[in-house]
């Protein structure tokens, strides 16, 4: 198995908040639970453990008998959720969202002028803007004229996946140790997506998601599975998140945070 230091970062940051007094924290843990949970008690110990399972969530942690789910991202990376893509494009439609644009989606997902990947691909999504304008243009105002839907759409590949069981994230952590972290709840995420626009993005794109096959090379492996999965990400995802904790700001226990 390779190394995956996204991982040792979650299980080595939830190493600094399990079974310790907030008073013996280290700084970085302290200021993750006072992001979460306000004004603390010193005496308190704090309890937290990795979510070992594909889950949104990567680690659960517990203060006071209250617990949150902590979906942690690490380095440069923005992207947030795959799936079939079938299997999203029925999530879409669950929402409301028509047959035309579904189609549009399936048409600039393949590249090849087909909706099912039968044919041989001539353009990405980096070069659709250019390749077909008004294709992009009319999925672009399609998916994008209902902020209710971009919503379900963020809070599915960002806090929920395809969870049935309620275990989904209740904050986005953006940590690299000795940097400045950000700590971002579900709400505060929502009411951003709720008053942003994002007609600055000539791609593709859902809100702020853009999407692609997960590979488009023959030679990878497992390539006919992984070509017919949708890779989502977050273009500006990180400097978002820090718009996001220093605009939309969430007040609990008498303190903002």
């Amino acid at each position: 198995m390779g190394y995956n230091l996204g991982r040792y970062q979650e299980k080595t940051f939830v190493y600094l908040l399990d079974g310790t007094k907030i008073k013996d924290m280290h700084k970085d843990a302290r200021a993750f639970m006072r992001a979460i949970y306000g004004e603390l008690d010193d005496e308190e110990i704090v309890r937290s453990e990795i979510i070992n399972d594909f889950r949104k969530p990567d680690f659960y942690v517990i203060y006071k008998g209250e617990k949150k789910f902590i979906s942690m991202k690490t380095g440069d990376s923005h992207t947030l959720h795959e799936e079939n893509l079938e299997s999203f494009i029925a999530f879409l439609s669950s929402l409301g969202v028509d047959n035309e644009a579904l189609n549009l989606m399936r048409y600039l997902f393949w590249g090849d002028n087909t909706l099912d990947g039968s044919g041989e691909r001539v353009f990405r999504q980096s070069t659709a803007v250019e390749y077909c304008p008004e294709i992009v243009k009319k999925f672009n105002e399609k998916m994008n004229a209902d902020k209710t839907i971009i919503q379900k759409v963020i809070e599915k590949v960002t806090f929920d996946g395809k969870a049935t069981d309620g275990i989904v994230a209740d904050y986005i952590f953006h940590y690299e140790p000795n940097k400045v972290a950000t700590v971002v709840s579900r709400e505060q995420v929502l009411r951003y997506i709720q008053t942003k626009e994002w007609d600055f993005l000539d791609n593709p794109h859902i809100g702020p998601l853009q999407f692609a096959p997960k590979t488009v090379r023959k030679e990878s492996k497992n390539y006919e599975f992984n070509r017919k999965r949708i890779s989502i990400w977050w273009s500006r995802l990180f400097s978002d998140l820090t718009y996001i904790e220093q605009h939309y700001v969430v007040f609990k226990k008498g303190k903002a945070k």
